[in-house]
């Protein structure tokens, strides 16, 4: 398994886990600091780098631009 294959089920049980009420019952959706990951920049971008453009890549993109304005 790459670590890819690891963040992306780390991500999707920790959204899944959560909650929020929708039309289709209990389902969170992280945003902002809650969301971003505690990973390092350059294993985030080579997640990125296997998106194809989308939602998904356009929020890692955003986690990753933060985490270096956290870093600086």
């Amino acid at each position: 398994m790459l670590k890819t294959d690891v963040v992306q089920k780390e991500v999707t049980e920790t959204v899944s886990t959560s909650h929020r009420t929708t039309a289709r019952g209990s389902e969170h959706l992280l945003k902002g600091d809650d969301f971003m990951p505690d990973y390092k920049i350059e294993v985030m971008e080579a997640y990125v780098r296997s998106l194809r453009e989308g939602k998904e890549r356009s929020i890692w993109t955003t986690c990753i631009k933060r985490k270096q304005r956290k870093a600086i």
